[in-house]
């Protein structure tokens, strides 16, 4: 079993797409295609949807997640910038959004500071078991908190 100080040191966690993921988005397209086609619409209709498909794919390609994310064990979070330029070297902060396990795959989404949401699904090839492990404990430990949105006195009488 791993010291409690190896809990301390910051999880590091690398968010490049993997093979298993590039599997299920290769599927999917797949199945998409195959609709479009068992579709009842004429030829044209059918390469111009399979056309905006590709498009649509390409376009949150374009919109590249960070490479890697560290984890502090007091909940904090930061994480690469997500163009792969010189700033990328730069951690930036960032907030939990939500934090749930599909079975054996880890789901993570954050925001940074400055700019949209992430969403990251660690597939089993993207992660050892000992990190694995500090996940869970991590996330066990460090839930988003929702806020409850504030209730003017008007609206608590009615």
């Amino acid at each position: 079993m791993p010291s409690s100080s190896a809990y301390a040191a910051p999880l590091s966690l690398d968010l490049e797409p993997s093979r298993f993921e590039y599997l299920t988005l290769a599927i999917g397209l797949a199945v998409a295609g195959l609709a479009i086609a068992a579709a009842a619409l004429p030829l044209t209709v059918q390469i111009f949807g399979a056309f905006l498909a590709i498009l649509l794919r390409a376009g949150v390609q374009l919109r590249a997640r960070p490479t890697r994310l560290l984890l502090y064990s007091d909940g904090t979070l930061t994480a690469s910038a997500p163009n792969h330029g010189a700033a990328a070297l730069i951690p930036q902060p960032a907030g939990l959004v939500q934090a749930a396990w599909w079975g054996p795959i880890p789901h993570l989404v954050f925001a940074l500071t400055e700019g949209p949401q992430h969403a990251c699904a660690l597939f089993p090839d993207r992660i050892d078991a000992d990190s694995r492990q500090r996940l869970r404990v991590w996330m066990a430990t460090h839930r988003p908190t929702r806020v409850a949105p504030a209730i003017s006195e008007t609206e608590a009488r009615a």
